[in-house]
């Protein structure tokens, strides 16, 4: 039907999450309870504005993106630095929540395998939620924040074969020929699909993104990275597996190639945007009067799976002797259910593993425990002095000296620069300035879209960022939060703007020193906060007119 086409949902979807985001940010809310709402407003189940076969359409597509987006920003390297509490307590967690569902199916009245989804689901954690509110508490470089990140980044990876098993635990809970068979054909698929990551991720991804780095357009490289994503999404979801599964690794070939800054910098603003959709599609799958009808089982249910998962994170933490303050808040970060939970849960619902009131009350208390997150925290300072004889233990007290080492740390490969200049723009003028600097023994960072010469600073052991300066991505990837003087020598004056505003906003006190042709340019950007702007057309003039009076052997002339 035309008027219910899918560009139409998508219309009400990103009306929905505007309007009733921009209510709650009024209210100083959290965008993402908005997103919930309007999608309960708009969904089957409220005015039924999208019918549901689109609504799981735009929740297939919002999940696509937004697991593009996490991979872009997952880092392997940095997953392998907190490899002690992210493999192994990450681990511990989702199997000790699944074990826990198995123990109680009887109980709370499940099947065995709809307790295991359940026990998967609420073993994970929500990343798009954590980071988001880390970041606003600037604690994103916290030990806390980098335990928390690493939980996370470890359980997105796993979350891949667990929903890869979602079909073959839908076959029969007795093994049988036909299962072997249909689990053999899975295993199959994914050795190959592995095959093929490994193949794309190490020799013709790097190759192709260099060719398309060389043409200096960075147009051409933003229709490249989607033209990636959506050829990788299209080759897991023919061959059985998600599409959800494709963009997360699309993303993270690029994350770990030489291009994942220039990347994240063309993808990452759109995250948003991304984020917007996927929950507005969650919202509109929940039935909010089935909610209202059950809510002391939702009641019930969030309360005993948060304190659960808050309860077992604590210990989990304690295991690996971190202290109070710091399990207290870990436990409480990740005491929700994660975005893959809810790919996990449709997984179960199109292949029949859950009912419909399984099915509701899943849902319902997973997109609960996300709205309830942002409250929870508030109670961290209380909860961190109820906890703080963890601290007396001596199993902590042999381990306080030693918490902030450097394995709990997530640290950028460009994190011990301190005191550095970085250089924008590898041209005539950057090049003169860096090797003078050089060779006066000054560190500095060179970042550049020429990918060439990027590449052979590099195997000169010179420090280099490929990607547009004019990202923050990209320029904290130069260790600008440690960098004693930016030095810009880009000759596109709007880029100059842009690259300007967005330093000056972040890192007022850093030192911008910039070079322009015209005197307008100059103009703007000293009032747009520049420290020195050097006008070539001035200094040029300035020169020449040094010349001049030189050979002509004029005495005392003043030159200004």
């Amino acid at each position: 039907m035309h008027g219910h086409s899918a560009l139409l949902s998508l219309l009400y979807v990103l009306s929905a999450a505007l309007l009733s985001a921009t209510i709650l940010v009024r209210f100083k809310q959290p965008n993402i309870i908005g997103y919930l709402i309007g999608g309960l407003l708009i969904g089957p189940h409220g005015f039924a504005l999208v019918p549901y076969e689109n609504v799981e359409l735009l929740a297939e597509i919002g999940i696509g993106l937004l697991m593009f987006t996490i991979g872009i920003e997952l880092s392997i390297s940095q997953l392998l630095r907190v490899k002690n509490i992210s493999i192994y307590g990450g681990s511990l967690i989702v199997l000790l929540t699944c074990a826990a569902f198995i123990a109680l199916h009887n109980i709370l009245g499940l099947s065995i395998r709809e307790s295991i989804v359940w026990g998967f689901t609420t073993g994970l954690s929500s990343t798009v939620v954590v980071l988001k509110l880390l970041s606003e508490r600037a604690e994103l470089g916290s030990t806390h924040g980098n335990i928390s990140t690493g939980i996370l980044l470890y359980q997105d990876v796993i979350s891949i074969p667990i929903l890869i098993l979602i079909p073959f635990l839908a076959k029969s809970t007795e093994i049988n020929s036909e299962i072997l068979n249909y689990l053999g054909i899975t295993v199959g698929k994914l050795i190959l699909f592995l095959i093929a990551v490994f193949i794309l991720g190490r020799f013709l991804i790097p190759r192709f993104l260099k060719f398309v780095a060389q043409t200096h357009s960075k147009e051409l490289f933003s229709i490249s990275i989607l033209s990636l994503t959506l050829g990788i999404a299209a080759l897991t979801q023919q061959t059985g597996l998600s599409l959800a599964l494709g963009a997360f690794i699309a993303g993270l070939l690029v994350s770990e190639s030489d291009f994942g800054n220039q990347a994240a910098s063309e993808v990452l603003p759109l995250k948003d945007a991304f984020s917007a959709v996927f929950f507005v599609s969650v919202g509109m799958l929940l039935n909010a009067l089935y909610l209202i009808e059950n809510w002391k089982i939702f009641t019930l249910g969030l309360a005993g799976i948060i304190s659960f998962k808050f309860i077992l994170i604590l210990i989990t933490c304690f295991i690996f002797r971190y202290t109070a303050k710091i399990s207290t808040f870990v436990a409480l970060c990740l005491a929700q259910i994660g975005e893959f939970g809810f790919l996990i849960i449709l997984s179960a619902k199109k292949n029949e593993i859950l009912s419909e009131d399984s099915y509701q009350q899943l849902l319902g208390i997973s997109i609960l425990s996300i709205i309830s997150t942002p409250y929870i925290l508030k109670i961290y300072p209380r909860l961190k002095r109820v906890f703080s004889f963890m601290n007396r233990t001596s199993w902590i007290n042999r381990k306080m000296a030693s918490v902030n080492s450097t394995e709990s740390m997530i640290v950028s490969a460009e994190a011990s620069l301190t005191n550095h200049v970085i250089i924008c723009g590898y041209g005539p003028t950057g090049s003169l300035v860096a090797k003078k600097l050089q060779s006066l023994g000054i560190l500095t960072v060179i970042v550049d879209l020429n990918y060439r010469v990027i590449q052979e600073l590099k195997s000169n052991r010179q420090h280099a960022v490929y990607g547009d300066s004019s990202s923050m991505l990209v320029l904290e990837a130069a260790g600008i939060q440690s960098a004693s003087l930016l030095v810009v020598t880009v000759p596109d004056p709007s880029s100059m703007q842009a690259l300007l505003k967005k330093v000056r906003k972040e890192f007022p006190k850093i030192p911008i020193f910039m070079r322009v042709k015209y005197q307008t340019d100059r103009d703007r950007l000293l009032k747009l906060g520049a420290d020195l702007v050097i006008w070539e057309e001035f200094e040029a003039g300035q020169a020449l007119l040094k010349s001049a009076i030189d050979h002509l052997n004029i005495q005392n002339a003043e030159i200004s």
